[in-house]
């Protein structure tokens, strides 16, 4: 409610209280305070010197190209006066010019040639624009041909040419000698021979000099394919589907996994030979060579003599014959990959056990 008179009777008591309330009285001097400011804020807005002389500066731009534009579409533009012949005689202010002549023309028939009509003098805007001149190109010769190089001192045989294509040929590039391959190795046999029990058939490729390989094992044992290869630190492999996987570990421990099961081998140096104990899938192994034998259990407890380098022959348990024919690629290995070898190849579990699983080999040759 903003009518006062109805606040009287109808305002709230704060409402009537501010309308008997006295007028706000103003400070002394404010009035002329705020009128000062104004006046003197007014005054400061002038326009800068340099605003004034740009605009006088555009106007009179403006103005001078305006004014000589139309001077000259209307021809009043001051043209310039051709140039004084020597024989015309040059009048100054106070002779006078002679007199012009007008010259008359033959007439002529009035029958051959229409009248001529006047000519009105054309503006400078009628005349018409100088145009270019075209030129017919000059007719094409054939070339004469190119004289025959002649050689040139340092390069015999050589036109000038020849010498700036050669100087320009590209840097030649060192080629490598490409060495002949080395013929193949042909592997050594590995054989065992042990009466219905285990037989043997496996080719040893001699691999050094290629890269960490030492040599490559593949053939068949009791009719199970073996493929093995022997490195560096690591013999890695499949017998029939299982996968072979062991690490070297230095010159006298072994260890890894046959199938799935973790096996162990543990070297150790004789008087004249090396002793190996380990662990098999299913089995425990236990290998020894020494200068003139060979033997190995479970299996064949009795000594096999050796008959020629690396060649065993004897009656092993049960009074069954065994040989074992080992190639130079194989006895070349270190002892602890040699050894581990022949135990995953010669060693089996005890006939008690021989249907238990896992069966790496065919039980029977």
């Amino acid at each position: 409610m903003s009518d006062p008179t109805r606040l009287k009777d109808t305002g709230t008591d704060a409402q009537k209280a501010l309308l008997r309330a006295s007028p706000p009285e103003l400070p002394l001097g404010l009035k002329e305070s705020v009128r000062a400011r104004v006046e003197s804020r007014i005054g400061n807005r002038r326009t800068p010197v340099f605003m004034r002389l740009a605009f006088a500066a555009s106007v009179l731009f403006v103005g001078g190209g305006a004014m000589a534009y139309v001077a000259k579409t209307q021809g009043l533009w001051p043209t310039a006066r051709p140039p004084r012949t020597p024989e015309e005689p040059r009048h100054t202010s106070g002779s006078k010019a002679p007199p012009r002549q007008a010259i008359v023309l033959p007439e002529a028939d009035s029958h051959l040639q229409p009248a001529a009509k006047p000519q009105r003098r054309r503006t400078r805007t009628e005349r018409p624009s100088p145009q270019l001149a075209y030129v017919e190109a000059p007719m094409q010769m054939e070339p004469l041909p190119a004289p025959p190089a002649a050689p040139i001192a340092g390069g015999p045989g050589l036109g000038l040419h020849e010498l700036i294509l050669e100087g320009q040929a590209e840097e030649p590039r060192v080629v490598e000698p490409v060495l002949p391959s080395p013929p193949p190795r042909r592997p050594g046999r590995l054989l065992v021979n042990w009466a219905s029990r285990r037989g043997a058939s496996l080719d040893v490729v001699d691999m050094y000099g290629q890269g960490d390989a030492l040599a490559r094992i593949t053939g068949t044992v009791n009719r199970t394919p073996l493929s093995i290869d022997i490195r560096k630190g690591l013999v890695v492999g499949k017998i029939g589907d299982e996968v072979v996987n062991i690490w070297l570990k230095g010159a006298e421990q072994a260890e890894g996994s046959i199938a799935g099961y973790a096996v162990f081998f543990q070297v150790s140096s004789t008087q004249s030979g090396f002793l190996l104990r380990g662990t098999l899938p299913g089995h425990t192994a236990r290998l020894e060579t020494r200068k003139g034998i060979l033997r190995w259990y479970p299996g064949c407890e009795n000594a096999l003599a050796a008959t020629s380098p690396g060649v065993y022959q004897g009656t092993c348990t049960e009074g069954k014959n065994a040989s074992v024919v080992l190639p130079p690629a194989f006895r070349k290995l270190p002892p602890l990959a040699r050894l581990v070898m022949l135990a995953i190849v010669l060693t089996e579990r005890d006939p008690v056990f021989k249907n238990d699983k896992p069966q790496l080999f065919n039980p029977a040759p």
